[in-house]
């Protein structure tokens, strides 16, 4: 099983189960096999060594029987998710077939963080002359009478749709 975050409230979860697994899975249960529900359990694992038991919290979310991958909604960005499969019994034991690896989910938003060493003086002129701080867009024609100003004359000779010519 693997998970991975797309965004900072989804994780996506994909995993296979061998049929052996769910054979051996089968003998031990007996009857409550069928009964049984396929189950994933998301456990908030943020900050500690997890021992199976001692999550922040854990939720459990009933999948379809034979689904291989599942968009998880977790219950906040920033913090750190472990996923498990397996079946809930109709006592109400979990028992584990597959785990994922450890998620660590991003923060919501931008960051706060200002890296001063990338922004210069020039870096200022720059975003003051940009069509942005002008209230204004550049189209692509301005583009293009840009770049044929800058290339000069014979700019374009041969242009036509498919030029890959990129501005």
């Amino acid at each position: 099983m693997r998970a991975l975050p797309r965004d900072p409230l989804w994780i996506f979860v994909y995993w296979e189960i061998k049929a052996a697994a769910i054979s051996r899975l089968r003998a031990s249960l007996g009857e409550e096999f069928e009964q049984a529900k396929w189950t994933l359990r998301v456990s908030d694992v943020t900050d500690i060594r997890f021992n199976g038991s001692n999550a922040w919290r854990t939720m459990d979310i009933e999948i379809a029987p034979g689904a291989e991958n599942w968009y998880v909604k977790v219950w906040e960005a920033g913090r750190t998710y472990l996923v498990s499969g397996g079946l809930i019994t109709p006592g109400g034991a979990f028992i584990e077939s597959v785990r994922s690896n450890i998620v660590a989910m991003p923060n919501a938003g931008a960051s706060a963080a200002v890296d001063e060493e990338w922004l210069t003086s020039e870096s200022e002129e720059l975003i003051g002359m940009s069509a942005s701080s002008l209230r204004r867009s550049i189209g692509a024609s301005e583009r293009l009478e840009e770049a044929e100003i800058a290339a000069g004359p014979g700019f374009r000779a041969g242009m036509g749709s498919g030029s890959g010519l990129i501005l």
